[in-house]
């Protein structure tokens, strides 16, 4: 198996709901967030200078590991700006941080003709989301398994 690992800086985006539209007179689909284009590009170029060769053509498994920013409002203030208060979430539950299955697919997609020839050969893989810590950057740490 051929393993490959890198993290991709920036704040992660969900890849969205496709909108019906007409355009025209014709039908079409968009995505709802228009923000997922450009960390969808970035999440390819970071591929692209990982993966050297043509894209694979087997089973992939595909590991991700998406690291959020955690909101202001859970770090104290003052000398405590660094500490988080009692009774935040561990983990991001909030809205705002996305489903984690369309956080996925943006990736997904993203690596589709440059790693992979298709996302349908994703087989299997674990994903995760995170708080970044303030050290921390945020982003996805992407691991890949080709058989």
């Amino acid at each position: 198996m051929i393993t490959l690992s890198f993290f991709v800086p920036g704040e992660p985006k969900t890849k969205g709901s496709w909108i019906p539209m007409k355009v025209g007179n014709h039908l079409t689909v968009r995505p709802d967030n228009k923000r997922s284009k450009n960390w969808e590009t970035v999440v390819a170029t970071y591929a692209r200078i990982n993966w050297h060769g043509e894209p694979a053509e087997g089973a992939v498994i595909l590991n991700t590991k998406f690291y959020l920013p955690r909101p202001n409002s859970h770090y104290g203030t003052g000398k405590n700006a660094d500490t988080i208060k009692t009774g935040k979430p561990e983990l991001p539950i909030l809205h705002s941080t996305g489903d984690l299955d369309k956080l996925e697919r943006c990736v997904w997609d993203a690596l589709t003709g440059i790693i992979y020839v298709d996302d349908s050969q994703v087989c299997g893989g674990e994903r995760e989301k995170v708080y970044a810590l303030k050290e921390e950057s945020t982003g996805v740490m992407i691991t890949v398994g080709i058989k």
